[in-house]
């Protein structure tokens, strides 16, 4: 089985400084009294791979490690990848790791989150211990697993929600758009009605060639000024849409290339970069401004008609309301026929406009529907990665500790974001969002909200009245809010759960020593990933240890990679480890004393002196057994 290895280690600087180890397959144990750096190195390979600084830890336990014993040194590690790839990443304190390949070119280090190419299961001491009482500690486990496939389906979900984020940002702006076309179109059918009984009207009496000809002219000019006013809006829209990018989009660009970079040993290559950067800005802006120009230049353009249509329009208009003084019996109904036609034109153009804005407003909501399914597809196929992980595992496990996914059960995200939305409510919210969130999905939510259906919230989740309506007000105040409802990822939930002999009870609900037991021998299981852990044997008693931990190691070791701390000597010697890597210290600084297999006696002399107490506490307790045995 093709797996991949973590060929060696080098330290430059700090309590390790000059530290060089070379690694082999299958097991690897690091031995040595208290406060030789046995820690202090498996932290120091998780940290060149990648990992932060604190992970996580409240405390910044590992941060404190790291500098003590690190500071101004580089951590560097060779790995070779499953598939016979090699790598070198270098890490000093507090910087980002420096990944080069074979040939020593350096790569893009997010390779060391793809979860492609390079990666190792690292547990620091009692972190099993932690992954049993936390449900996103054992998630993150078990995808391990699978973390390829993990990694290309999370990529995927988050393209989704990038999307369905801009989505909705367009969608916010025609939304604002359309209020601005708010106007008052109900009576459009009934003017109309008005004008079709005014024209019949207008039909039975004979008002003249001249005055009908007049009141044609009128209606083509009035129908002129009705087009050239539907302009503006359009290219406001444009204005409103281009506007934002005019400025901000660069900001902190030019802090970017400090002084000290410009004068440093790659300044000239800086400088390019600098020069390339604020041209190409300054292209942009100039670009930007140059739409803003084009529209400047339209909108000049149609008021400059305007001014010219108004003129010609002058000498028309006299003439127009000469000819109807003429008929002084026919000119209230003809001028208010055309006046009619007028304003029925303005409304009908603005009518125009406000279906141009619904019919976009319909197409991205058409997309964001499509954009939502793509995601909900996503998380199931998340969902199914870990169902058929989580059912290949338990085969394996032999029925003892079992592996339950749950879909979509991990609400903590999303109760978060509703309680944030209902603090000043006035309500005991908590109680009643834990209800929500455990019987109604977001997106379900989002679309009760956008109907205002109060009632569905009850039913669904039988929280009160009073509290639906609180809940759909508060996520009403804003469009947005909606939106980043809908994309809310509610993750799985994941629950390792062990055989106590009574049933199987989730760990979080056993025993320090129980806990142990359920977690590590997933941990054992077959994988790509190099298994680092520090004191495997902590919380478990020794004949755990030697009669199920001691052959799953000695199972294990020809298709997986191990590096085990341990003060314990069954695991080096029963499990017949092929490296045995022993750290001696001065208190001052850390070193190898020795390293080898099993078959070298300054090993085994190391194992019996610091993991037995010396030869001869083990052979007196060798006696002693043997006197028990005997009586």
């Amino acid at each position: 089985m093709r797996h991949h290895q973590i060929r060696r280690i080098r330290v430059t600087g700090g309590f390790l400084d000059g530290l060089d180890i070379v690694f082999t397959d299958g097991l690897n144990c690091i031995i040595g009294g208290r406060g030789t750096g046995k820690t202090t190195l498996q932290e120091l390979i998780r940290y060149a791979l990648g990992g932060s600084i604190n992970g996580g830890d409240p405390d910044d336990r590992l941060g404190k490690l790291l500098k003590g014993n690190l500071h101004n040194g580089v951590v560097e590690v060779e790995f070779e990848t499953e598939d016979g790839g090699r790598f070198t990443i270098k890490r000093a304190y507090k910087e980002s790791p420096i990944v080069m390949d074979q040939s020593g070119e350096v790569v893009d280090p997010k390779i060391l989150d793809s979860g492609l190419s390079i990666s190792a299961a690292v547990f620091s001491q009692n972190e099993i211990e932690t992954i049993a009482s936390d449900s996103p500690s054992q998630r993150e486990l078990l995808d391990r697993f699978e973390r390829k496939q993990i990694w290309e389906v999370r990529q995927e979900i988050q393209r989704k929600r990038t999307k369905l984020e801009q989505n909705a940002k367009s969608l916010l702006l025609l939304e604002q758009q359309l209020r601005g076309e708010d106007v008052n179109l109900q009576e459009l059918p009934a003017l109309k009605e008005k004008l079709d009984r005014l024209n019949k009207e207008l039909e039975g009496v004979d008002v003249g060639p001249e005055v009908e000809a007049a009141s044609t002219a009128k209606q083509m000019r009035d129908n002129e000024l009705a087009a050239l006013n539907a302009v503006p809006p359009i290219l406001d829209s444009a204005r409103r849409r281009t506007e934002p990018l005019r400025t901000g989009m660069f900001t902190g660009l030019k802090e970017v290339f400090a002084d000290e970079l410009l004068s440093g040993p790659n300044g000239e290559l800086f400088e390019q970069l600098r020069v390339t950067y604020l041209d190409q800005a300054k292209r942009f802006q100039d670009l930007i401004n140059d739409a803003l120009g084009c529209l400047d230049e339209m909108n000049r353009a149609a008021d400059t008609m305007q001014e010219e249509l108004k003129k010609r329009h002058a000498p028309e208009d006299v003439k127009y309301h000469d000819t109807l003084a003429k008929q002084k019996d026919k000119q209230a109904r003809v001028k208010d026929r055309d006046a009619l036609a007028k304003q029925i034109r303005e409304l009908e153009n603005k009518q125009r406009s406000r279906m141009r804005i619904e019919e976009q407003i319909k197409e991205m909501r058409e997309e964001r529907d499509k954009l939502l399914w793509e995601f909900s597809d996503a998380c199931q196929k998340r969902y199914d990665v870990r169902q058929q992980a989580a059912e290949s595992l338990n085969q394996q496990l032999a029925g003892k500790i079992r592996i339950e996914v749950r879909q979509a059960a991990d609400t903590t995200t999303y109760a978060d974001f509703l309680n944030d939305q209902m603090k000043g409510s006035g309500t005991k919210f908590r109680p009643r969002v834990a209800k929500v969130t455990s019987a109604i999905d977001p997106r379900r939510l989002a679309m009760f909200v956008g109907r205002e259906n109060a009632n569905a919230i009850v039913e669904s989740s039988e929280v009160t009245d009073d509290f639906a309506a609180a809940l759909v007000q508060a996520l009403l105040k804003d469009s947005n809010v909606r939106y980043d409802l809908e994309v809310i990822d509610v993750d799985d939930l994941v629950e390792i759960q062990l055989d106590t002999g009574a049933g199987f009870r989730p760990t979080e609900r056993v025993s320090t020593g129980q806990k142990c037991s359920a977690i590590l021998p997933i941990l054992l299981l077959d994988s790509v990933a190099p298994l680092l852990i520090d004191q495997p044997e902590d919380n478990l008693d020794n004949s755990y240890v030697s009669d199920t931990v001691v052959p799953k190691l000695k199972e294990t070791q020809e298709r997986r990679q191990m590096i085990f701390v341990t003060h314990n000597p069954n695991i080096p010697v029963l499990g017949e480890a092929k490296n045995v890597v022993v750290l001696k210290s001065d208190g001052r600084q850390a070193e190898v004393a020795e390293q080898g297999n099993l078959d070298r006696k300054e090993i085994r002399d190391f194992i019996v002196n610091l993991m037995e107490g010396g030869l001869e506490a083990f052979e007196e307790r060798g006696r002693r057994y043997r006197d028990v045995k005997r009586g």
